[in-house]
């Protein structure tokens, strides 16, 4: 995709279907893979993180939106990146799914790709330390997470 436009660009990558193989063919996961990383050297990463923050609480209200996003937004490499409103993001994400993400893990895998980002941002951004060793430790959960996720309830209702 060739756009100056990061809003253009932004429509096109979290445009994807990502549960649908027949349209968001290897090609195309490849061809936005490459375009998230031009719209990252081209704007930087704090421009692109706050228009894809801005997709997601703008565009995203159903779990299959939320967790299409999230795992967009993984596959863009966006947990690579330091995020400075981590909890805000997180809990986003968690309050679309009314803090159960498993319940949506047959259809989304939603557990899976929110536990990846909660763990991932959280233990980059120094808050957790080997998180992913702490067997107890559940997102849906965390007291930070969930003041997030009330939060948002406030917030949107």
């Amino acid at each position: 995709m060739n756009s100056n436009n990061i809003n253009e660009i932004n429509d096109y990558l979290f445009g994807q279907d990502y549960y649908n193989d027949s349209v968001f063919t290897y090609e195309i996961s490849e061809e936005c893979e490459e375009t998230a990383k031009n719209e990252i050297s081209k704007f930087g990463w704090d421009a692109v993180y706050s228009s894809w923050f801005d997709y997601l609480t703008n565009h995203c209200e159903t779990p299959h939106q939320v967790c299409n996003f999230a795992h967009l937004f993984w596959l863009y490499g966006g947990q690579d990146h330091p995020i400075d409103n981590i909890y805000e993001f997180i809990g986003y994400l968690y309050y679309r799914l009314n803090l159960e993400p498993a319940k949506y893990e047959d259809l989304y895998n939603a557990r899976t790709i929110m536990d990846s980002i909660a763990n991932d941002l959280q233990e980059k951004a120094g808050f957790k330390k080997d998180i992913w060793l702490d067997d107890d430790y559940v997102p849906e959960k965390d007291p930070l997470i969930i003041q997030a996720v009330d939060e948002w309830r406030k917030k949107l209702g």
